[in-house]
């Protein structure tokens, strides 16, 4: 990312402390529109979307996403994701979900910000863009919200969970 105000930092440092916190989502997103930063509506997008389970809005917010997702920067969206890690194995569990979320994993030495280390799973985890880019079946990855619609889970069941 690139340099972030001094104000900003302490609101984005809020963030990713209180993940599950969608006050401090929305303070923040309220301190970017104010500062004429479209990554305002993106937070309040991925809010709405966290909260809804109606799937016409559902589809209103996801492609709001996807707009926006041309101009957002990816490195920010990165850093504030909650996305679910997929394909995650824990010992011989055949659940395959770890339950952790791609904003609770920690940052890897690796050179890629696109890589976390999942503590449960005690494997390195990718941010991918689309199931295209998850090259390997067996290891655990995060999917862009953007792209997680509906038919994203039939898919995501036919080629990962589907041995």
């Amino acid at each position: 990312m690139n340099e972030i105000p001094t104000d900003e930092r302490s609101l984005l440092d809020a963030v990713l402390a209180n993940p599950d916190d969608d006050g401090l989502r929305l303070a923040y997103a309220d301190w970017l529109e104010e500062h004429g930063d479209e990554r305002a509506e993106w937070l309040r997008s991925e809010v709405g979307l966290m909260r809804t389970d109606d799937s016409r809005r559902d589809a209103r917010l996801r492609n709001t996403l996807a707009v926006l997702a041309q101009s957002v920067d990816w490195s920010w969206r990165l850093a504030v994701s909650r996305v679910p890690v997929l394909n995650c194995q824990r010992g011989s569990d055949s659940n395959r979900a770890c339950g952790r979320r791609w904003v609770e994993l920690d940052a890897t030495d690796m050179t890629s910000p696109s890589d976390r280390f999942c503590n449960d799973c005690e494997q390195v985890v990718r941010f991918v863009r689309s199931l295209r880019t998850q090259h390997r079946r067996d290891r655990p990855f995060c999917l862009d919200e953007v792209v997680q619609d509906p038919a994203f889970k039939l898919e995501y069941h036919f080629r990962y969970r589907c041995r």
